[in-house]
């Protein structure tokens, strides 16, 4: 009974197997960060200010249209 019920968990993996690569897309890896993830291991210095410079700027962006609003010309800083 349990070399029946292994066989058949052995034909059930191999049938579903194959359904990954049919319905990957086959674009490849996103690449959203200007900096690679393996470059971590090979050069941490460079990896880390990348990173830092990039996170940094994301950042700021919101501050800095809130500072921006608040200073402009009849903004709330400056009525």
């Amino acid at each position: 009974m349990s070399s029946y019920l292994a066989s058949t968990a052995v034909r059930a993996r191999s049938q579903i197997a194959p359904l990954g690569k049919r319905f990957s897309s086959g674009h490849g890896e996103y690449k959203i960060f200007p900096f690679n993830h393996k470059q971590g291991e090979s050069q941490p210095v460079k990896f880390a200010v990348k990173q830092l410079a990039f996170m940094g700027v994301a950042f700021f962006i919101p501050f800095g249209a809130i500072w921006f609003r608040w200073h402009k010309p009849g903004g709330i800083k400056n009525p």
